[in-house]
């Protein structure tokens, strides 16, 4: 299918420019299969009087975009329900398409996000927490490293030290993103700082949704976690002329694709070139850990 202007700006829009993606990575149009990234970054400097300094140095990445497939295929007998309920069948599969491409990109950047924050959540990791992981495994358990909330208020202190924890590691403020599973949103949402999100124009349903707002941090909801996950994500969005997670795409290279085979059942792919790049150092924008209420004994 043969995309005019117009319409590759309104789908690179629609995939590339949603507010939760900007909010979580910065997002860079590009022509071509590369991308040189440029960006600045904290060093240590050696001095002669043995001093500890620390200076900017430009630092360079090079991206290579990666080419994105998403088909969707129906039935004739699909086909002919959907004509019969005054439905277009292509019309409908393109749309679905376009959805699951979006989600399919949200999802990569989630998984880098808790790539990353994994990272530093095992490098917390005491010489007693350590040894505990070898002894769970011994039993085939997985440790998982808790810090006891009594309530709300301790919860919120938890949130406000990892967000300190963010401004210490990369030097550029503290974290103003949270990212929870839909377990724990009850819990925010009881607090008295919690600010409401109009659902109906933020959320991105089945997968990322803005829940609202403690103070300067924003309250983001991964519905795809399962509702008994502690896990608490919260990060900082770094500048593109920065360290951290970046997501460049190929405006040029999207294209919608149909094809109508001889059983009439029509196939429908959509085709994108992009890609979620971590630059060196970007886990210093991301804390992870998980909580435990000690109501019960065990995680919630």
């Amino acid at each position: 299918m043969q995309l005019s202007k117009d319409n590759i700006d309104t789908l690179a829009k629609f995939i590339y420019e949603d507010a939760n993606i900007n909010s979580l990575v910065n997002v860079i149009q590009n022509s071509g299969d590369n991308y040189v990234h440029n960006y600045l970054d904290f060093v240590a400097l050696e001095t002669n009087d043995k001093q500890a300094q620390i200076g900017l140095q430009l630092h360079q990445h090079v991206a290579e975009l990666d080419t994105v497939f998403e088909s969707i295929t129906m039935t004739a007998t699909d086909v002919y329900d959907m004509k019969a309920c005054g439905v277009d069948a292509v019309e409908a599969s393109t749309s679905k398409v376009i959805e699951c491409t979006k989600n399919k990109l949200i999802r990569s950047v989630l998984s880098e996000i808790y790539s990353l924050g994994h990272e530093n959540y095992l490098e917390s990791f005491t010489r007693f927490d350590k040894l505990k992981t070898w002894v769970y495994k011994l039993f085939s358990k997985t440790y998982i490293k808790s810090y006891n909330v009594k309530n709300n208020t301790s919860l919120l202190g938890k949130l406000f030290l990892f967000g300190n924890k963010v401004a210490i590691t990369c030097r550029r403020g503290s974290g103003d993103i949270c990212i929870i599973g839909p377990g724990l949103l009850n819990k925010f949402i009881d607090m008295s700082m919690f600010v409401h999100a109009d659902t109906v124009t933020n959320e991105i349903p089945g997968i990322l949704q803005y829940a609202g707002n403690i103070g300067a941090i924003k309250i983001m909801v991964n519905n795809e976690l399962p509702y008994n996950d502690k896990s608490i994500i919260v990060m900082r969005k770094s500048k593109r002329d920065e360290s951290g997670l970046h997501l460049v795409y190929d405006k040029n290279a999207l294209s919608i694709m149909t094809i109508c085979e001889v059983t009439m059942a029509p196939k429908v792919g959509a085709k994108t070139k992009h890609k979620v790049f971590k630059t060196d150092n970007a886990k210093v924008f991301i804390q992870k850990f998980y909580v435990n209420y000690k109501e019960n004994s065990k995680l919630l």
